[in-house]
C-alpha cells in the first residue's frame, strides 16, 4: 500500500520564504543546465568521433594552447532477467560456472512488511538503515 503525503501548515519568515524561491529557481536552472551539458557532450563526442579516432577507454586529445581534451568512450551491459533461466541451463550444460553472474541482494519491501515481528528481528539482522539524502521539491500553484 503506497503512503500518501501529509500536508502541513508552517508558519515561515519572508526571509525563510525566499529561500524556498531560491531553491525552486536552483532547481529549475539545473534541470536545465544538465539538460544542455549533456546535449552539448553528445554532440562534442560525436565531432571528436568524427574526426578522430575513438577506442573504448580514455583516449586523450591534444587542444591548442596546451589545452587537453579527455575523452571516455564507455558501454554498459545489462543482464536481460526474462532469457536468464535458460540461459543458466545452457550454463550449466557447457560447464560455464555462475560466477560471470554477481546477484545482489536487495530487501524486497512489500515481502518485508509482511513478515511477523519475530520475523523481521531475524531479518533485521542483515539489514544497514541509514539516511538517505533528503529530497526537497518546490511545487508551482495550480493555475
Amino acid at each position: 500500500m503506497a503512503r500518501t503525503a501529509t500536508k502541513q501548515e508552517i508558519n515561515f519568515t519572508k526571509k525563510e520564504l525566499s529561500q524556498f524561491a531560491e531553491l525552486a529557481k536552483m532547481q529549475k536552472d539545473l534541470e536545465l543546465l544538465k539538460e544542455n551539458e549533456m546535449k552539448l557532450r553528445k554532440e562534442l563526442f560525436d565531432l571528436v568521433s568524427k574526426k578522430g579516432q575513438i577506442t573504448k577507454g580514455t583516449n586523450n586529445i591534444a587542444l591548442p594552447d596546451g589545452w587537453a581534451l579527455k575523452v571516455v568512450a564507455k558501454e554498459t551491459t545489462t543482464v536481460e532477467e526474462s532469457v536468464l533461466p535458460a540461459v543458466r541451463v545452457k550454463m550449466r550444460e557447457a560447464g560455464i560456472t555462475e560466477d560471470v553472474f554477481k546477484f545482489k541482494p536487495s530487501l524486497v519491501a512489500d515481502q518485508y512488511k509482511g513478515l511477523t515481528a519475530e520475523q523481521k528481528a531475524i531479518v533485521n539482522e542483515a539489514l544497514v538503515t541509514k539516511p538517505a539524502s533528503p529530497e526537497v521539491k518546490i511545487i508551482a500553484p495550480k493555475g
